[in-house]
Parts: C-alpha cells; structure tokens; sequence
C-alpha cells in the first residue's frame, strides 16, 4: 500500500471516530499497524483511539515508543492511566506511595493532585492535603471546586483568618450565601480568638506589675488551661444545615408493648441564630403519638449560650400535648455550667422539670458531662453522667450511664411512673463523606418497680445530610 493510500485509510479512520463509530475506526487501526508496524502517524492515531475508547493502559503501551512525537497526547494517556490505576489501590497509603512515583506533570494534574488530597485527608494528614490543596489551587485558579477545598482545609489547619478572607471572596464572587454559615463560624471564632488574646495581654501586664517580668514562663504560679471554645460546647451552637432521617426501637423482656419512634430532623441557621426541628411518630402502649419538637438558639454574648425548647403533641395519648423551656450555659475556663427549666402540659397535669449541670474539658473535643434532673411536683428525678467525644466535622462517640426514678420523658428516656431505672448507653456518628453521616445508639435499661423487674433495649439508627 502507497503513503497516499495509507494517508487516505487514516483519513477514513479519523472519520469513523468521529462519527461515533469508534469501533470500526480501532479495528481498522490495528489491522493497519500490522501491516504499517513502522508508521508513527498510524501508531499514535491508534493510541489515541484506545484513548477515547477508555483504555489507557493499553494505550500507554502503544504510545511511550512515540512519547516525543505528540507530548500532549502522551500526557494525556499517562495521566489517565494514572487516574486508573490509582481506583486499583485500595488504601490512601498505597495511592500516596503510587503518587510519588508518577511523572511530574502527572503529579501537577487536576485529578491527581485531588486523589492525593483526598487519600490525606483519610490519613488525617491535614499539613499535606493543605499544602496539595494550595499547589492545586495555584494552577486552577478559576476552580471553584478548589478553592472551596482550599478554605475548608485551612479551617481545618486552624488557619481561621485565611479561611474567612477566602470563604468572603467566594460569598463576593459567587452566592454569599452559599457561604454564610462558614463565615459566621469563622467569625464567632476569630471573635473569640481576640477576647482571649487581649486576656493574655491583661494577665501579662498583670504579672509584669508584680513579678517585674511579661514571661509567665518565669513566674512561679498555677498555670490555667485555655477556655473552652463554643464550638466545643454544643455542636447546634455553631451550627450549619442539616437534614436527617431515623429510628429508635426499644424491646422489653416482658414483651410489654411495642414501642418504636420514626423521625425527621433539620437545622436550619438564620442569619445569626439557628433552629433546630424533629417530627416524631411514636407507637407506644398500643397507641400512637405524633409530636413537634424545637430547638430556638438566639445569640448571646460570649461565654454564654442557651436555647429554647418546644413542642406540641396534638390530640396526645401519652406524651405531653405542648411544652417549652429555657437551658442557660456558661463557659468559664475548662468548665462549663448549665440549668434549665421546662414546662409541660399533659392530659391531666402539668409537670415542670428542672435541671443542673457541668462538664470538664479533658481536651479541645473530650469532655465529662454531670447533669441532676428533678421533678418537684412528684419528686422524680435522674442522674446522668457522660463522657462524650465531638468534632466539628460530625466524627463524635459517647457513653452515658443514667440512675433515676420518675414518671417524667427524662433526657429523651420514657422512664415510667415508680420505676427505678439504671441505663447504660453508647453510641456516635461517623462521617461518611463531606456531607453524609451515619450514626446510631444502643442501650441496656435494667428497670423495677413495685411488681417485677425487667428490661429494655434500646437501639437507634439515623442518616444526615450537611451542607
């Protein structure tokens, strides 16, 4: 066959590509090379092909011979074998291992460098997933994508100034917004952050005065941990959108009744305040209760928080038919202090519950957590003790070990009329992706009253959405 017929053949073939029938282009590309082993044109125009046909490795192989000739298309086969090959590493300490062996321009892709960040970021590597996250930003500018994920892993490095001057910058180029929650965060933070140091400023003039030194290093005094951050307080105190779905189901050893409560939660931030909401359908004594539950958090100046609580039950059988309270919180050092009050109206009575309570911050997200719940009305009450891991990005664990005796739903529990109660409960949430999160509970409650002792189980299961 002639140059000029073999030109005409690959004219034809580049026809059928794109003509979108790709198959009978390839066929006719690899009979051709075995006719034409030595024709660069033809072996780059099959490489290409196996390309678009999404068979990098094959590819590859056909074009490294011929990598000079068309460096583009080089880059562009090996980049994706890459990307390819990475989905075959199953752990981020293989993908990140494979990552470092790729050629340079490989290493400086889009896909890549967000693979390595991602795999980082499973591997809690928050200094590198920045640092790639940086890199990648630095050559797509224009990346919303990337500069979302750039201001999200500076908040996550603590670096909350830099973070709040990007997320601004995305609100002003982009939907404010779309960003509102992350700028209130971050603000509410720095806004702390500065009380803290004009604290630290204070206590060093203080001991300058006294010891004729700033250093507190140098002076021979009990040294006081840091106060706790709001954040670390209750996570609807900083809170973003959320929407979730769950099931709660207890079982009796004396097979009593069927209880079981189906639910729906949401938060919603409104400019400076947020709101939380849960609709439950309860089953419970062979009847059925529907129920409306709120949370209202106004802004109050720091260290102080609080909430009020609602709810409405129309036409209750058994739980209360409305309720509202208020919950106060102050935050002084590693400590934190709370109580509360809330009222309820049942079919029959009225019942007000009052509470006290106070955690320790063991760390920036560990805490214990006592809290006395008493019933004046009939003299119930219940005693809670807890020790809770929690994150702001939703990864949390806790333990909870409750005594009481009382007729009165107690911190979510439906502790009966003259029962004694001691309740053990684990539970958490765990992220799943950036947005989605699984969670659950489950608890042993060994119960006695004036008849017979038994006991009851309880699990809870749940999904939620963040944005």
């Amino acid at each position: 066959m002639t140059d000029d017929r073999l030109n005409e053949k690959i004219g034809e073939i580049n026809h059928l590509s794109v003509t979108q029938k790709l198959d009978e282009a390839l066929k006719m590309t690899e009979i051709l090379v075995q006719q034409y082993p030595e024709s660069k044109p033809l072996h780059l125009l099959h490489a290409k092909l196996l390309f678009w046909d999404n068979q990098p490795e094959e590819a590859k192989k056909v074009i490294e011979k011929y990598q000079t000739d068309d460096e583009i298309l080089y880059q562009r086969i090996y980049t994706a074998w890459a990307l390819n090959e990475l989905k075959k590493r199953e752990t981020p300490q293989e993908k990140l291992v494979f990552i470092q062996g790729l050629e340079n321009f490989a290493k400086e892709s889009y896909g890549i460098l967000w693979v390595e960040i991602q795999s980082a970021l499973e591997r809690d590597d928050l200094k590198l997933a920045l640092s790639r996250s940086e890199q990648l930003l630095s050559y797509y500018p224009e990346s919303r994508e990337a500069q979302e994920r750039y201001a999200a892993l500076l908040f996550w490095n603590k670096k909350y100034k830099k973070s709040l001057e990007c997320y601004r910058r995305m609100g002003k180029e982009y939907h404010t917004a779309d960003y509102s929650r992350q700028i209130q965060q971050l603000e509410q933070l720095l806004h702390t952050a500065s009380g803290k140091t004009e604290a630290v400023a204070k206590r060093r003039q203080k001991i300058k005065k006294y010891t004729g030194s700033d250093d507190p290093e140098n002076v021979t005094v009990k040294k006081k941990k840091k106060p706790v951050e709001p954040e670390q307080m209750d996570k609807k105190h900083l809170a973003e959108y959320m929407t979730g779905v769950g099931i709660k189901n207890a079982d009796y050893s004396d097979n009593r009744y069927k209880d079981r409560t189906k639910y729906l939660e949401m938060t919603l931030p409104i400019n400076e305040y947020t709101l939380y909401l849960k609709i439950e359908d309860t089953d419970r004594y062979g009847l059925n209760d529907k129920k409306i539950y709120g949370e209202f958090y106004p802004k109050l100046p720091d260290p102080q928080w609080g909430y009020l609580s609602f709810c409405y039950t129309p036409d209750a059988d058994f739980l209360s038919h409305y309720s509202i309270g208020w919950h106060h919180f102050y935050g002084w050092m590693n400590w934190q202090f709370g109580a509360g009050y809330d009222w309820s109206r049942y079919q029959d009575e009225d019942i007000s519950l009052l509470s006290a309570e106070c955690s320790y911050y063991f760390s920036e997200y560990l805490f214990g957590r006592q809290v006395v719940y008493f019933v004046p009305d009939n003299h119930s009450w219940a005693l809670k003790s807890e020790l809770k891991y929690q994150t702001p990005w939703h990864l949390e664990w806790y333990i909870d070990y409750i005594a009481s005796r009382s007729n009165e739903e107690i911190s979510q529990t439906n502790l009966l009329k003259g029962t004694d109660i001691n309740q053990v409960e684990v539970g958490g949430e765990y992220p799943i992706s950036e947005h989605f999160t699984v969670g659950g509970s489950i608890g042993k409650a060994w119960m006695k009253d004036d008849n017979h002792a038994y006991t009851r189980t309880q699990l809870n299961a749940f999904v939620r959405v963040y944005w």
